[in-house]
Formats: C-alpha cells, sequence, structure tokens
C-alpha cells in the first residue's frame, strides 16, 4: 500500500477522482491529496463546492484537511479579464469556519472594490494562515491590500504581482489597522511598476511589517527604463534598509514578459537603448549584516558590429561589458555581511548580431586593463566575502535568426571569455560554477 500511496502523490489533479474509485485502499490518500489544494476558478466552482458542503459531510471533512486555496485565474500580461459573477466576497462568509487548517491564500483578479466589511469580518476565521498571494489585481488604493492583510494576525509570507492602483494615496487608520504587530518573514515583489512599487514601499516601511523580514524577492527587468529603474531601486533600498539585519536572503528575479516566445516591452523602450545595469540599479546592502545568500540580475545586450577591430561600434560594444562591470561592483561594495555564502549573478544577455572577430579576441584582454575591471575585482576580494561557498553565474543568452548551431560555436569565444574576466577573483578560489540558456528571440 505505501507504494500505491507514492504512486497517488504524483498523478496529476484530474486523475485524483478517478484513482480514489480504484479500491476502497486507494480512496483516502487520493481524497486528501485532491482536497490539499481547493481551486475555484470560477463562480460555478465556488457554487459546486458550497453546494457539497451543505450536502456532504465526506465533503465537510475533507475540507478540514485543506492546506491552499486558488481563488479566480489568471497568468501572463495579456490574459483576459476574469467576466464571472464575483465570488471572493461570498468565499469567506461561507468558508472560513470549515477551513480549519487553511495556510495558504491565492487570488487572482476576484479582488476588487468595494467589497462589503462583512468579507474582512469572515477572513479573521483563517487563524492559521501564513501566507497570502494576490496576483492581477487593479485596485482603487492600497486600503484594500492593507486591510485584507490586517485580517490574518499570523501571516508569514506576502506575495504581491501584477498590482496597479489607481490612486497612489490612501491609508488605514491605527483603528482599522489594528493587527500593526505583524511581522513578515517573506515579501515576493513580481510585474510591478515603479509608482506601484513606492506607494507599497511606503506603507510596508510605516507599518512596520519588513522589520523581522528574512527573504526579499524582487522581479527585475531590463525593460524598466532608465528613470523607473532608479526609482525601483531606491524603493529596493528602502526596503532592505528596514529590513536591516533580520535579512538572510534577498533575490532579483529575471521579470522580462514573453508571449509566445517574444518579449514584451512594458514601456516600449527597445532593449538596444537600455545601458547595461542591474535590474534595480543602486541597491544598498549595508544594513544588511546578517545576508547569506544574494541573487542579482543584470541585463545587456549587442549589436552587430563594422569590420575593423578598434572602430567607435567596437568601442561601444567594450563600454557595455564596463557598463556591466560598473554596476555589478556598485552593489556589491554595498555588502557588508560577513556571512555571505552564495551569490547568483543572472547575466542576461541579448545578441542582435556577431561580434566582430578581431574585437571578440581583444575583448578579454581589454576589459582586463581597464578601471572598472580593476575596481570591481577589488570588491571581490574584500573580507565581507571571504565567507563565501559558492558563486553561480547563470548565462541567459537571447540571439537573433543565425543558426543555434551557429551560435553555439559562436558564444564561448565572443561572450565567455569577458564573463570570466569579469569574476576572475572568486573563479581564482575555485568558488564559481558557470551555466548557460541559449534559446532564439
Amino acid at each position: 500500500m505505501e507504494i500505491y500511496e507514492l504512486i497517488i502523490d504524483f498523478l496529476d489533479r484530474p486523475m485524483l477522482p478517478i484513482s480514489a474509485l480504484v479500491a476502497r485502499e486507494w480512496y483516502p490518500r487520493s481524497m486528501h491529496i485532491f482536497y490539499s489544494v481547493v481551486e475555484l476558478k470560477c463562480r460555478a466552482n465556488y457554487d459546486l463546492l458550497a453546494t457539497q458542503l451543505r450536502t456532504s459531510p465526506r465533503v465537510k471533512k475533507w475540507l478540514a484537511t485543506t492546506q491552499a486555496v486558488t481563488i479566480g485565474t489568471g497568468s501572463g500580461m495579456l490574459s483576459k479579464p476574469n467576466r464571472s459573477m464575483p465570488f471572493l466576497d461570498a468565499f469567506s462568509l461561507t468558508f472560513a469556519t470549515v477551513l480549519p487548517s487553511l495556510r495558504k491564500i491565492e487570488v487572482y483578479r476576484e479582488l476588487r472594490s468595494p467589497i462589503h466589511p462583512s468579507f474582512y469580518i469572515a477572513l479573521r476565521e483563517f487563524r492559521e494562515l501564513t501566507t497570502l498571494h494576490l496576483d492581477h489585481l487593479e485596485l482603487s488604493s492600497v486600503v484594500l491590500i492593507q486591510r485584507v492583510v490586517y485580517s490574518f494576525p499570523r501571516i508569514e509570507t506576502l506575495a504581491l504581482s501584477w498590482v496597479a492602483f489607481e490612486r497612489s494615496d490612501g491609508v488605514l487608520s491605527s483603528k482599522q489597522a489594528s493587527q500593526r504587530s505583524i511581522r513578515l518573514k517573506a515579501l515576493h515583489l513580481m510585474h510591478i511598476d515603479a509608482t506601484t512599487l513606492r506607494v507599497l514601499t511606503s506603507w510596508l516601511i510605516s507599518s512596520g511589517l519588513c522589520t523581522a523580514l528574512r527573504s526579499l524577492v524582487v522581479g527585475a527587468s531590463s525593460q524598466l527604463g532608465h528613470d523607473a529603474a532608479h526609482t525601483a531601486g531606491h524603493c529596493i533600498s528602502q526596503l532592505l534598509e528596514a529590513c536591516g539585519s533580520s535579512l538572510t536572503t534577498m533575490q532579483e528575479m529575471e521579470d522580462r514578459i514573453y508571449v509566445k516566445g517574444k518579449l514584451c516591452r512594458l514601456n516600449g523602450e527597445p532593449a538596444d537603448r537600455i545601458a547595461s545595469s542591474l535590474g534595480y540599479p543602486h541597491i544598498n546592502f549595508a544594513h544588511n549584516t546578517a545576508l547569506q545568500s544574494l541573487k542579482l540580475c543584470l541585463f545587456t545586450s549587442f549589436k552587430p558590429q563594422p569590420d575593423a577591430a578598434l572602430s567607435p561600434a567596437a568601442t561601444d560594444t567594450m563600454q557595455k561589458w564596463l557598463s556591466a562591470a560598473d554596476a555589478l561592483q556598485s552593489d556589491l561594495s554595498t555588502v557588508s555581511s560577513r556571512k555571505l555564502e552564495l551569490i547568483t549573478v543572472h547575466l542576461s544577455i541579448t545578441l542582435y548580431g556577431y561580434l566582430i572577430s578581431q574585437e571578440s579576441s581583444a575583448s578579454p584582454q581589454r576589459f582586463r586593463a581597464s578601471p572598472s575591471a580593476s575596481a570591481l575585482h577589488g570588491v571581490m576580494i574584500r573580507p565581507y566575502f571571504d565567507a563565501l561557498k559558492q558563486v553561480d553565474v547563470v548565462l541567459d543568452i537571447e540571439y537573433n535568426n543565425k543558426p543555434r548551431e551557429v551560435w553555439e560555436g559562436y558564444i564561448p569565444r565572443a561572450v565567455e571569455p569577458v564573463v570570466c574576466e569579469m569574476f576572475q577573483p572568486w573563479i581564482a578560489r575555485d568558488v564559481v560554477q558557470f551555466t548557460r540558456s541559449v534559446r532564439q528571440w
């Protein structure tokens, strides 16, 4: 039976009701897995489950073991909005007392304004909930998110993605924000524009929610543009300061959007016009003295060059490598933790054409002799990095319409030698691991 249960654990969700009917011995395991995560993608799903709750003691029994609920649906920037009848406000009233084991709620699109006050009152019945994920929301103000978060006194993880506000004002009164003692342990912010991020940052810092934060994950995109990227970087630095010595993990996650394999421009700015930089430039880690793991995203792009070894275009190509080094040096120079063991650098490179052979062969030497390389390498040998056990360099390379097999031979010659020079002090310590992914755009 133990083998059967292991097999059941790996079944796709639609197969679980079928496996429950195979044998009496299979039923408990199948139903336990099936009801561990409840998906209410539309009003029809909600109505069906509400009916089963009233008519079936067996369903009520299994709902008491549910760990996670997903409400609504939506994936991707261009997915169609959910036009079904709203049911989120009814969900909390119907299920709050029958889901005592609920630990996680994910809400896609269904949170909207206005919503009846009884919705927030009912949310307080989910006393064991620790994780909240809100996705694809266009709200009047941040107040709605504040009220939802403060309804869960034990919340530890907050994930916000594709969130936007009509107004940048709005805060709860001290009376409404009765759960100011809440302290998050993990915060995820993905697909958030600079204006929305500024509003969220102001609330998160003023509320004290981040004073005990251990993990911060933010989406980093080359598509933000210069001004927005710097605004976002300032907001992230403010969050890092608020976290202080409690933070142990900080991750920038690549936040580029693809539709049918093609990169979407969030602000219409072509990638080749965006300077090489970190996803959020000029982040300050000076206050995070207990940081153990750090991930940074680095973006750059190269256009075709004329066939001349030291042409102005070739010099521009080298300048992009130097700008990338300067951006990395800028953030690493603020590190003040002596506990840092893992650094990941996600280097996203877009190739619009070949770099000429003369330039490619000269690039490592020119980079090595530059002041930018000297400054970066000087930071890498600081005592703050003495505890490093592993540096993961992820090369994520996009190329244009040349054959893949051609690029497979070209990239090791033209790109990777410069990258190796960039991380030379850590390579010498034998702590660097390289991985490469190559795809056509």
